[in-house]
């Protein structure tokens, strides 16, 4: 569909093709794509089947649906608006089922899928009720390219969808985005936001994937938020360089508003890892206790050295290796408040290596151990940290090695603690005031 005329060129007025309707047709075997839109206004697309479009392998781009107006950087010249694509079938399209590319206020809603439906640079568009199922690994289920010249956000919401056995279920980049209420199986990598800003990404589950279930990558202002992931053969939550570095190595990233919080995350090998980034870390339910992989189970939550985090009101249940890992170092903030770590079967409960005034205070940790040992929290050459208001215990009837050890480290403030099943290990130069022992 091309318009009459272009926006702002010649006298010729532009005039786009309005109230378009295809039903009930058979679009089968396309050179190149089984319909072209680069301009209109008002387009229905809806119980079609759109079959093997891009025949012709020499010559792209192979779409069932290609949705693409023609402009020069964030000049229109003829722009799609105003498309719903709803209750198609969509097989066999050599490169994705359909693109919006450039349209504005796109709905694609019901359809049934084996490849890629794409937003590109789209803009207020709709994604959402479709079963998108895939037998050969294709790449992504659902993806985006960015931000459209000229524009601040993307205004996309994914809500709704099923998606089974692509390598990536939902990539969300670009700019103002909502990923809600999808299910997601049998890929390896389940819901990933990646160059995004301002990206919601909550009521999802995740399922059976090989790698991890949700990334956060190259981002700011992502929420993560009451998702579920269950029997990841990886990290259920994997956060890395967000905020996105600055081109200048000597520039400290801006402070971003980065939340992973009250996600439920069970039979996974590992819980949340967090690498060059800042994050809090709030509210989550970790239980690895029944995965059943081939390899060893990973930490339930572990930061690095580089990372700004907060981790605070998590609930972390039967924790086989650290329930808490993490490294730190001067200029980056380390708070570990308020969290219940139960039932913990590893050696060390909180461990924390290296770092400047470390926080971890409030926290309940018990052990279920079947033989003596176990440290409850563990720092290893840090300085200036608080430890306050924390509760450690056996309740299995065995002894811990230390409730609390500082003794490597210097000038801890060990402040108002109870231990019980083992004593506190500190360093000479530490400040103590009301713990309890017992």
């Amino acid at each position: 569909m091309n318009a009459q005329g272009m926006i702002g060129v010649g006298t010729k007025p532009y005039t786009p093709p309005k109230k378009v309707t295809i039903q009930r047709c058979t679009l089968d075997g396309a050179r190149r794509n089984n319909i072209s839109i680069n301009a209109c206004d008002g387009v229905v697309i809806e119980n079609n089947v759109i079959r093997n479009a891009g025949v012709d392998t020499t010559i792209g781009p192979g779409f069932g649906i290609d949705i693409e107006g023609y402009g020069e950087g964030d000049i229109d010249f003829e722009v799609p608006v105003n498309v719903v694509i709803k209750n198609n079938t969509f097989r066999g399209n050599r490169e994705h089922s359909m693109s919006n590319y450039n349209g504005y206020g796109v709905v694609i809603e019901g359809n049934f899928s084996d490849h890629t439906i794409s937003y590109g640079f789209g803009t207020d568009t709709v994604i959402a009720n479709n079963v998108i199922i895939c037998t050969d690994a294709k790449v992504e289920a659902i993806r985006c390219e960015g931000v459209s010249n000229g524009l601040v956000g993307n205004n996309v919401t994914i809500t709704g969808n099923v998606v089974k056995g692509f390598v990536k279920g939902i990539q969300a980049s670009g700019k103002d985005v909502v990923v809600a209420g999808n299910t997601i199986s049998d890929g390896r990598l389940g819901i990933q936001a990646y160059l995004a800003e301002n990206v919601l990404v909550s009521g999802n589950a995740v399922h059976h994937c090989e790698v991890s279930a949700y990334r956060i990558g190259h981002s700011k202002n992502v929420s993560l938020v009451n998702n579920k992931a269950f029997a990841v053969n990886g990290y259920a939550i994997e956060v890395f360089q967000s905020p996105v570095k600055p081109s200048d190595p000597d520039e400290e990233p801006a402070i971003t508003c980065n939340l992973v919080a009250s996600n439920l995350i069970s039979k996974c090998r590992g819980g949340i890892k967090v690498e060059d980034s800042d994050v809090s870390v709030m509210g989550n339910l970790i239980d690895l206790r029944e995965y059943e992989g081939p390899l060893a189970s990973l930490y339930d939550i572990s930061f690095d050295k580089n990372s700004n985090v907060a981790i605070k009101g998590n609930r972390i249940v039967g924790a086989k290796k650290f329930a808490i890992y993490g490294e730190g170092r001067s200029g980056k903030r380390v708070l570990i408040s308020d969290n219940d770590i139960a039932e913990t079967k590893s050696i060390t409960a909180v461990l924390i290596k290296e770092g400047v005034r470390p926080q971890v205070i409030g926290n309940n940790i018990s052990f279920d151990r079947n033989s003596d040992g176990g440290i409850g929290i563990y720092l290893q050459a840090t300085s200036n940290a608080v430890v306050a208001r924390n509760s450690v215990y056996s309740n299995s009837g065995f002894s811990l090695t230390n409730a609390i050890r500082t003794n490597e480290s210097n000038h801890s403030k060990v402040l108002q603690n109870v231990a019980v099943g083992g004593g506190l290990l500190l360093s000479q130069g530490d400040t103590t005031m009301g713990n309890t022992v017992v």
